[in-house]
Formats: structure tokens, sequence, C-alpha cells
């Protein structure tokens, strides 16, 4: 925890700088520890945004236990990362964030709650 998952359906190679700084995003402003965040990044998805398979786009999810009220400076955050990575315009980038209750998360072996 947390967990970022990234799906577009812009072909591009992912490189360990982008997987970084979605990480670093996530350790600076949720305050949690590196070794605990989890991105995947999948490009090249058969995705239509706004109604179309051409128009660049992205889909988000991001997992955690607690956000306080940070919620808002990350949504821009990974907006400005689509739209730099992905060439993504703002409305083809959707974001879902799912608060998740601590006794449902596992890590190394050990529910966080």
């Amino acid at each position: 925890m947390p967990f970022v998952t990234i799906d577009t359906n812009v072909k591009t190679t992912v490189t360990d700088a982008m997987l970084k700084e979605v990480t670093d995003m996530i350790v600076k402003t949720l305050n949690k520890p590196e070794s605990a965040v989890t991105v995947k990044i999948n490009t090249g998805m058969t995705i239509a945004f706004g109604g179309s398979r051409k128009n660049p786009g992205a889909l988000i999810e991001v997992k955690s236990i607690g956000y306080g009220d940070k919620k808002a400076d990350l949504a821009k955050q990974l907006l400005d990362f689509a739209q730099m990575h992905f060439n993504a315009e703002g409305p083809l980038v959707g974001i879902h964030f799912v608060d998740m209750p601590a006794n449902a998360v596992s890590h190394n072996g050990k529910l966080m709650g």
C-alpha cells in the first residue's frame, strides 16, 4: 500500500524514471514509505476516451489507507503526469481514489490494521 495503476491507450515505453516519478509523488504527497508503494503502468491498452480510441487519455486508480486532505494535490500531479507522458487532455484523464480499510490490506504478510 499504496497501489497505483495507470492504464492508457498510448503506446509508449514505460521507463524506470516514469515509475520512480509516480512513486516519489505518492511518497511525498501522502507521506508513505517508498518500500510500501507499488506502481503499475499499462500502455497501449484498448480504451476509447471521448468515444474514440485515437484520443490519448488515461485511467488512473490510486488505492491507499487514508489520504488526509491530499486527494486534490495528488489529482493535479497525476493529471500533469498523464499530460506530460501520454499527451492526454485533462477531460480524458479519469482518476479514482480508493480508501482501503487497514484491516483489508496486507504488506509483508501482515495486515496493516
